[in-house]
């Protein structure tokens, strides 16, 4: 499942006004996924990322690069991202997980990097 489809169902959960839509839409999108996607999706849903600290605060995400126009970026594809970002360590580490970052943030559509800074500076609700 995309990245995409995740952040479009946290929108519609979050600008849905009755609990009992909410919680239809978050049965009906977690009912799709397998077990690893379902795992993935409920850690970044509750805000969480499953590395828990991967080393990347606001300074790296005050200015994000343009936006991609389409969205291609798996659940699977970003948990491994996000790990091989939070594995960087030692001299030089900072201008690779910039460099890292940045690349990440490029395949990422608008929307999809609003809900990506938002899990990563721990502000999704």
């Amino acid at each position: 499942m995309s990245f995409f489809d995740l952040v479009s169902v946290s929108e519609s959960i979050r600008t849905t006004p009755k609990r009992s839509q909410k919680v239809s839409l978050l049965a009906d999108y977690l009912g799709l996924l397998p077990p690893v996607e379902l795992f993935l999706a409920v850690h970044y849903l509750s805000g969480q990322i499953r590395q828990r600290a991967i080393g990347v605060g606001w300074a790296a995400l005050r200015a994000l690069p343009a936006p991609a126009d389409t969205p291609t970026v798996s659940l699977e594809s970003l948990d491994a991202e996000l790990a091989a970002i939070g594995a960087i360590g030692g001299e030089g580490s900072n201008e690779e997980r910039t460099a890292a970052i940045d690349a990440l943030f490029k395949s990422l559509t608008a929307t999809e990097q609003q809900f990506l800074q938002g899990l990563l500076l721990d502000n999704i609700r």
